[in-house]
C-alpha cells in the first residue's frame, strides 16, 4: 500500500490489511493465519485477516494504519480509536487502544481482477491496483451458491461470460471476455487464494485471449514461468517461493545472504521484515529478531 495506491508493483508488495498476532494469544483465541477477526473497543470494531507473528508480544496486537473506506473499508483501524488530542498541539492519540477480538467465520474465498471498479457484496473485501487491472481479495462467511450469477451482480460489464469449476482444485473460475480481450476473473475457493498476478496482467494486456490462454485460465493452471509466489521484493520481482528455495536448498539463513543470492532486500529495503520471518520459519535454527511500532493493546 502506497500514500495514493496508484503504483501497481508497490501494491502489490502487501495486498491487504492484517491483523498481527503472537502465536500464544492465536491459540487461546483459535485463530489461525488467514482467518477473519473482528476487532472492537468501546469506540467502533473493525473486521481483519489474522497474520502469525511472534514478533509481537503477547497481550497485544498489530495492524497498519494505512487502508481506508475505498481500499478496505472494512479495516480502518482508526475506528477503534477515541477523539483524544493533545491539549497543546492537537495531535491525536491514535497509536494505541484497548481492543477484544472475535473470530469471524469465512466459508468462501474469492480473488478478483477488474477492469472496472467494483465493490463486492461481501463480508470483507481489500483492493489494490495491478498494472493492468484492480485486485480484489474477498471474504465472506456463506458459500457463493452460483459464483457466475454473483459476478455478473458484482458488475456492469457486458460481454461471454463464462465458468468453469475445476473439482478436482476445488477452484471455480468465472470470466468476462469484451471482444476476445478479459475484463474481468474471479476464482472462487474454500481456501485462502494466491493467483499470480503478473499473469493476469498479461492475460488482460492481450488484445485477445487465444483458446489454449482461456483453458489455462479457467481451469487455474498457472504457466510454470509465473509460479515463483507471492512477490516479497517489488524492486527485484523475487517471490516467495524461490525465497523458500534459497532458504532451504541453497543454506541462506539470512537477509543479507538471501540478498546476495537473489538481491532482494538490497534496494528500498521494505521486504526485509518478510524476509526475516521466511528465514525464522524455515530455518528455525536461525534466530531472527524483528521491531514493531504501533501496536494495540489486547484487553
Amino acid at each position: 500500500m502506497t500514500r495514493t495506491g496508484k503504483s501497481g508493483a508497490l501494491s502489490q508488495h502487501t495486498k491487504e490489511p492484517f491483523l498481527s498476532i503472537n502465536s500464544e494469544d492465536a491459540d487461546k483465541l483459535q485463530l489461525q493465519r488467514h482467518d477473519l477477526a473482528e476487532v472492537y473497543s468501546e469506540f467502533g470494531k473493525v473486521t481483519l485477516p489474522i497474520t502469525i507473528d511472534d514478533g509481537v508480544k503477547t497481550g497485544n496486537l498489530f495492524a497498519p494504519i494505512h487502508w481506508n473506506q475505498t481500499t478496505c473499508p472494512s479495516a480502518n483501524i482508526a475506528k477503534c480509536f477515541g477523539s483524544y488530542v493533545d491539549p497543546i498541539s492537537g495531535q491525536p492519540e491514535s497509536k494505541f487502544a484497548r481492543v477484544n477480538v472475535r473470530k469471524q467465520p469465512t466459508a468462501q474465498y474469492i480473488q478478483i481482477f477488474s477492469k472496472q471498479s467494483l465493490t463486492p457484496s461481501v463480508k470483507y473485501w481489500s483492493k489494490v491496483k495491478t498494472h493492468e487491472a484492480l485486485e480484489y481479495l474477498c471474504q465472506d462467511s456463506q458459500i457463493i451458491a452460483s459464483p457466475i450469477d454473483w459476478a455478473k451482480s458484482q458488475t456492469s460489464l457486458t460481454g461471454k461470460w463464462s465458468y468453469f469449476a475445476n473439482t478436482a482444485k476445488e477452484l471455480t473460475t468465472v470470466i468476462c471476455l469484451q471482444q476476445g480481450q478479459l475484463a474481468f476473473v474471479a476464482f472462487f475457493a474454500a481456501n485462502k487464494l494466491n493467483i499470480n498476478s503478473d499473469w493476469l496482467d498479461t492475460l488482460m494486456s492481450k488484445p485477445e485471449l487465444s483458446p489454449a490462454d482461456i483453458s489455462q485460465l479457467l481451469q487455474g493452471q498457472v504457466p510454470i514461468e509465473f509460479s515463483q509466489g507471492k512477490i516479497i521484493c517489488s524492486c527485484f520481482k523475487v517471490g516467495e517461493n524461490q525465497i523458500i528455495e534459497a532458504i532451504t536448498e541453497q543454506g541462506d539463513t539470512s537477509v543479507e545472504q538471501l540478498g546476495e543470492r537473489l538481491k532482494c532486500g538490497t534496494n528500498c529495503g521494505s521486504c526485509k521484515t518478510e524476509l526475516s520471518k521466511l528465514v525464522k520459519q524455515h530455518a528455525p535454527n536461525k534466530h531472527q529478531t524483528q521491531q514493531r511500532i504501533d501496536v494495540v493493546e489486547v484487553q
